[in-house]
């Protein structure tokens, strides 16, 4: 009588797959996918198309594309279906992009001398003019295929950096050098770390926002914990958030948040942020005036005459550290700009998009097609808002931006807080916005 055949190891695998194998092969796909685009990049100077990282990954790609998208390793183009290296992915290779990236130690350089120059009220320039200052130091740049992926590079310096007016495929035509800039930046490894801290702290934020909105359903603390172990970066906002007594370890997964991180993400939820006070309770006799002079004492002016009317105004944050210093030293169409390119920064930064201006609002607040929501959109109010925002945020980049970045003219101080106040309140919809749908994201 025959001995029957053992299995093959193969076949057993295929019986008992462990959750590794599985991890496995989406890391594989992702590092073959994230590969393709850096040699494309490097042997042809372009972006990747989606089919054709559809080919490379076998079946559909957007998962993977997507999730590579939102660590930051690629960045879409202009064609939100072509895919180019993040400076990020060209920092892992360093050795290959070496003459693309070492030129942007010179640009930040180049932009804190153009925001400490008094005489140069436009704080801008264009992508050419950065070329031809920093050739004779760089004379690689001369190569176009380097140049181009010096131009891809420079996405990676926001929000220090903005460069806006890009064309098709995904060449920048204009820089910004935002006021943060001075903010101790001096060399490329500094903005790489203030964007290592504000981005964990935007995770953050996420988190704590979870655990409050759990806690306003449940009131309690322990109802929603979040496992560590589920995935890498949650498990470093998590460490994080244990360390800053924020949240804490109930076994050896579970973490749940405590009364402090509960506070930090109630603040998150009604719009304040996480160093702020909120204002008073109902009972204090004087609410609005305590909140009033938090805010005052916050603001880069203090108690000056301007502080207090930026505080009266109750500006959004971002438009406050963007604005304030251009705005009192009387550069009022700077912070006009300033202001505009505050609130598409933050749009492509939500919606993780390179695009710019119409472009970007087009693609992704489109009331038919867009990513970002600020309503449910399931009445014919949600979806006037919706398309009255979409229309203001096109206002913003026709009437505000591109007549003060394309054809420079003096604006006057009332003029300059007008434009301010209407990229704050963009900016608050765009805090407030709420998750795609799935019916809207079809």
């Amino acid at each position: 009588m025959d001995t029957p055949e053992a299995p093959r190891q193969d076949e057993a695998a295929i019986h008992h797959r462990p959750v590794d194998f599985v991890m496995e092969q989406q890391s594989s796909k992702r590092e073959a996918l994230l590969g393709h685009v850096l040699r494309r990049a490097l042997d042809k100077g372009e972006g990747t198309p989606r089919t054709v990282l559809d080919r490379v990954a076998k079946g559909d790609s957007w998962e993977t594309v997507n999730a590579l998208v939102q660590e930051g390793l690629l960045q879409r183009g202009v064609d939100a279906q072509l895919f180019f290296p993040s400076l990020q992915a060209m920092l892992r290779n360093w050795e290959d992009f070496d003459a693309s990236i070492a030129p942007l130690q010179s640009v930040i350089r180049l932009g804190i001398t153009i925001l400490e120059d008094d005489a140069q009220p436009d704080k801008t320039a264009t992508f050419k003019e950065v070329v031809s200052a920093l050739q004779e130091q760089f004379p690689k740049l001369a190569d176009p295929l380097v140049q181009r992926r010096f131009g891809w590079a420079l996405f990676g310096l926001e929000p220090f950096i903005s460069v806006f007016n890009a064309v098709h495929p995904l060449e920048p035509r204009s820089l910004s050098f935002r006021p943060s800039l001075l903010d101790g930046i001096k060399t490329l490894e500094d903005v790489l770390a203030a964007q290592d801290r504000h981005r964990l702290e935007e995770d953050e934020k996420k988190v704590l926002r979870t655990y409050a909105d759990a806690f306003a359903q449940t009131e309690r603390r322990h109802s929603t914990p979040i496992m560590l172990g589920e995935d890498v970066r949650q498990d470093v906002v998590l460490h994080s958030l244990i360390s800053k007594d924020e949240a804490e370890l109930t076994d050896t997964k579970r973490v749940i948040v405590t009364a402090k991180g509960l506070r930090r993400g109630q603040q998150v939820v009604t719009g304040f942020m996480a160093d702020q006070k909120p204002s008073q309770p109902a009972e204090d006799p004087e609410p609005q005036s305590s909140h009033l002079e938090d805010l005052i004492e916050q603001l880069p002016g203090g108690r000056t005459e301007l502080g207090r009317v930026f505080a009266l105004m109750g500006l959004h944050p971002k438009i406050v550290a963007a604005c304030f210093g251009l705005f009192e030293d009387g550069h009022f169409r700077q912070s006009i700009l300033e202001a505009t390119l505050a609130v598409l920064s933050e749009l492509r930064k939500v919606s993780n998009s390179s695009l710019d201006g119409a472009d970007l609002i087009n693609s992704v607040v489109s009331p038919k097609k867009g990513i970002v929501w600020f309503n449910r959109g399931e009445t014919e109010s949600d979806q006037s808002e919706q398309e009255g925002l979409f229309f203001l945020l096109r206002g913003l980049v026709g009437v505000m931006r591109n007549p003060n970045a394309h054809e420079p003219r003096e604006r006057g101080q009332a003029y300059a807080l007008h434009c301010m106040a209407v990229a704050s309140l963009l900016l608050t919809h765009i805090d407030e916005r709420i998750a795609p749908l799935p019916s809207q994201q079809a």
